[in-house]
C-alpha cells in the first residue's frame, strides 16, 4: 500500500493512503488492512471510530463499522480535531473561526 498515515481511535487503527486517496482499517483478526472509504480532506479518530471530511470540505461523515458505509453527521468545515469522545469541527463563519461540537 505504500506509505500510510496512522490514525488511532480507541482500540482501533486506521490509516490514510498517500495523498488521502483512501482510508483503511486494520483487522486484528485477519492481520490485514481493509479499505473502508475513498478520498477525503482529513480523517480523525474519535471515541473508537473515525470521521472524515469530504475532499471539498462540504460535509463530515462518521464510519459506521462496515467498509464503504458512512453517515453524514455535519456540514462544511475547515478541519476536524480528533481525540477524546467528541468531535469538534472548525468552521469559518464570516471571517471568524468557531469550534462546533
Amino acid at each position: 500500500m505504500g506509505s500510510l498515515r496512522d490514525i488511532a481511535s480507541g482500540c482501533k487503527l486506521y490509516a490514510s493512503a498517500p495523498g488521502n486517496t483512501a482510508i483503511w482499517e486494520w483487522s486484528r483478526v485477519t492481520q490485514s488492512w481493509t479499505e473502508i472509504g475513498g478520498a477525503g480532506a482529513i480523517w480523525v479518530g474519535v471515541g473508537g471510530t473515525v470521521y472524515g471530511l469530504t475532499p471539498d470540505r462540504q460535509a463530515v461523515f462518521r464510519y459506521d463499522g462496515t467498509p464503504g458505509v458512512w453517515t453524514k453527521v455535519g456540514g462544511p468545515a475547515h478541519r476536524l480535531i480528533g481525540g477524546g469522545s467528541r468531535l469538534p469541527q472548525v468552521t469559518v463563519i464570516f471571517g471568524n473561526i468557531a469550534a462546533l461540537e
